[in-house]
């Protein structure tokens, strides 16, 4: 199904039959238009649902904008197309973002690149698997509960989880497996902030990283096969059990 679909109403849309059955893609270029940002879904101020459909994005864009509002995202797979995960600010490539004060719950995602929360919003994900992917919370006023979630692979440069700028992330029992030149979780700049609480954390460059500043709880969590297992630098961290 083709789509560039803004949806301002409280709207259910649900794929019939089997997720990877029911694909959204892009609305084709007009032939010899170079490509340019192009979204799928854009959800505006809305409670509006998205389930059971994989939503495969451009190499150039967000497959998914959350702006304001309250939806549930559920059972979705979203796998922008391309081979970089992420990239510069004028050619961004992400699965989601969520802006503007939203307060989205995601159940059950699978995302094969960045997933941003922003500009104070409050996002929840509950389950799922984010595949070569990762997550940036970033901004005062901005937080995340992180709970039940696999990071697997991160093809992000330098982290799986990053809270900066003033975030706060609560991170529950989802293990991280972080490829050689990441850090596991990242909290980065004074007033970020992240609790882990019963999370396994392999590989990496480092496992956890506190920057200056900034704060970190980490409870009944292990760290194993990092180059370093936890940096502190001028932060603060509270280990616990």
């Amino acid at each position: 199904y083709p789509a560039d679909v803004v949806v301002d109403k409280d709207v259910t849309i649900v794929g019939v039959g089997a997720r990877d059955t029911v694909v959204v893609v892009p609305q084709p270029l007009p032939a010899g238009e170079p490509e340019r940002l192009r979204t799928l879904f854009t959800l505006v101020d809305s409670a509006a649902t998205l389930q059971g459909i994989t939503v495969r994005g451009s190499a150039y864009g967000t497959a998914i904008r959350i702006h304001g509002g309250s939806p549930t995202l559920a059972d979705l797979y979203v796998d922008p197309d391309g081979e970089m995960r992420t990239s510069g600010p004028n050619r961004p490539r992400e699965a989601l973002e969520i802006t503007d004060g939203a307060s989205p719950i995601i159940r059950d995602l699978v995302a094969t690149s960045l997933s941003s929360v922003l500009g104070g919003s409050s996002a929840t994900f509950d389950g799922g698997r984010m595949q070569s992917g990762c997550l940036l919370i970033e901004d005062e006023g901005t937080s995340a509960v992180v709970r039940g979630v696999t990071f697997a692979a991160s093809e992000c440069p330098g982290f799986s989880i990053s809270v900066s700028k003033g975030a706060r992330v609560l991170v529950e029992a989802s293990p991280i497996d972080s490829l050689v030149q990441n850090a596991g979780i990242r909290v980065a700049n004074e007033g970020s902030s992240a609790e882990v609480s019963g999370t396994s954390i392999t590989g990496g460059s480092e496992g956890l990283f506190v920057g200056d500043g900034a704060e970190a709880t980490f409870i009944r969590s292990n760290v194993t096969s990092a180059g370093t297992g936890i940096r502190v630098n001028d932060a603060t961290l509270d280990l616990q059990h």
